[in-house]
């Protein structure tokens, strides 16, 4: 082993283009072609090689409507402070169990919130798997996004590891949107999320090791607020509580029903 920093360093190990010495032959990605630097708004579909990586971002990284950014199996991408990649268009980052895409800070020695994160904005598209997305403020911000998140690891962010926001998804399809998938080490809450959208949480997700570890669930504030359910509601039992953060009103003409899953615990704030 010749780097106790890198899982799996060590002589006889595959090289990979991800700026690390993983054979231990003293010389760095050998046979990759990169690194490759990007920022700014892609002007046509792009997709991100192994062989290219790794893969640096030297600012903010936007794919627009229209657009599709691919990102292969074993790439890592690495973000400097403050950068983040917007997605109107459509990202697929997905790896394998064996080789996966990985996004994190370029700094030797990352702290959470070193990078700002992936931001699915409204009517995005695509999906994250078999990914790890490390050091950011938050991980992965999805608002009004069909996009997809499983078997992923979201880890050491400062602010939420997840956001979801604005429901319900565009769509209606929530059953596998974010399944199977670890949020640990982050200084706050592993999620917030809009009480619509907490919706896509099952229990086959992991969000235990975190500052808070409680789904932090944004609710109306009254109501007659315009934000007022209208519509049916599951919260499935999870590995941590709800953190309900205000009153929890349903309203409208059809009679919306909350499902609240066996096992499930929801904390509501005094006063």
């Amino acid at each position: 082993d010749c780097d106790d920093t890198v899982a799996g360093a060590e002589v006889g190990a595959e090289e990979r283009c991800d700026g690390v010495d993983n054979n231990c032959d003293q010389v760095v990605d050998e046979g990759c072609t990169g690194p490759t630097d990007h920022t700014g708004t892609l002007t046509s579909d792009e997709i991100w090689t192994e062989q290219g990586g790794p893969h640096r971002l030297t600012g903010d990284v936007t794919v627009p409507v229209g657009v599709t950014l691919t990102i292969e199996p074993g790439v890592t991408v690495t973000a400097g402070s403050g950068d983040e990649i917007f997605v109107e268009g459509t990202l697929w980052a997905i790896g394998t169990a064996d080789d996966l895409v990985v996004f994190t800070s370029d700094k030797a020695t990352p702290t959470p919130g070193s990078w700002y994160g992936i931001d699915f904005k409204n009517g995005s598209t695509g999906g994250i798997r078999f990914a790890e997305v490390l050091y950011a403020n938050v991980g992965v911000r999805m608002y009004a996004s069909t996009a997809f998140v499983r078997d992923s690891m979201i880890g050491f962010s400062s602010s939420y590891g997840v956001q979801l926001e604005a429901g319900p998804p565009v769509g209606g399809d929530v059953a596998g949107r974010f399944v199977r998938n670890t949020i640990t080490g982050g200084i706050s809450y592993p999620v917030y999320a809009d009480v619509d959208r907490a919706t896509l949480l099952d229990g086959s997700n992991s969000f235990i090791g975190n500052g808070t570890d409680k789904i932090y669930v944004w609710t109306p504030p009254h109501q007659y607020s315009s934000t007022a359910l209208n519509q049916d509601l599951t919260l499935q039992a999870l590995d941590v509580p709800y953190r309900m953060a205000s009153h929890l009103y349903f309203g409208g003409d059809t009679a919306p029903t909350l499902t609240i899953g066996a096992g499930s615990e929801l904390h509501f704030r005094g006063g």
